[in-house]
């Protein structure tokens, strides 16, 4: 049997307004609500500093920290697995061929997977490294700049060549420096220092 006696609530008659008696029952139980979150919260190390010590001493190492912390050292492993495709020697077409063969587009994604077989061991899984296919025009562009060549150089090769393409001066150029020729110009910039 309950001690407690109830006081039965009298019908409202029309218009008659509500007793505040409910309205702060609901408070009250909103307000204690709130304060079981912050427990729960500070039990969890969500209310701690950013360090997630905790006046007792304890260290909570929230999940959010946790997860960060997990998604760091996942990234510098990534980085280094990719670090490991290139100093195998694997080159962008292998990140080409190897995004076909796996049917990713992603491509840092290709050279963390194939980086990791490496570091794994596996290597023979990818085939032997596709050495960089260069470019001629970049190659001979590259031996211009290299050369000490600047653009005002290309400009006065061009017009000695009959040229009004300054690009295709600077690979005209190029080509004869690669062969060993030597150019009508005299190079302007510093050897080694390239655009």
């Amino acid at each position: 049997m309950n001690d407690t006696t109830t006081t039965p609530t009298p019908a409202l008659a029309e218009g008659e307004a509500r007793p505040r008696r409910r309205w702060m029952t609901v408070g009250f139980v909103a307000a204690s609500l709130s304060l079981a979150g912050s427990s729960v919260a500070v039990a969890a190390g969500l209310g701690s500093g950013s360090d997630g010590a905790q006046p007792g001493g304890e260290t909570v190492i929230s999940e959010e920290i946790a997860a960060e912390q997990s998604a760091s050292t996942l990234e510098d492993d990534r980085s280094a697995a990719s670090e490991a495709f290139w100093a195998a020697g694997y080159s962008t077409t292998d990140v080409a061929r190897l995004g076909d063969l796996w049917q990713l587009e992603d491509t840092f994604e290709v050279k963390a997977r194939a980086g990791q077989l490496i570091l794994d061991g596996k290597q023979a899984e990818l085939g032997a490294p596709t050495p960089e296919v260069e470019d001629p025009a970049i190659t001979a562009t590259t031996a211009f700049w290299d050369a000490g060549y600047t653009y005002e150089d290309a400009e006065e090769l061009a017009a000695l060549w009959s040229s009004e393409d300054t690009y295709e001066a600077k690979i005209a150029a190029g080509e004869k420096l690669l062969a060993g020729e030597v150019l009508p110009v005299l190079p302007s910039g510093q050897p080694g220092v390239g655009q």
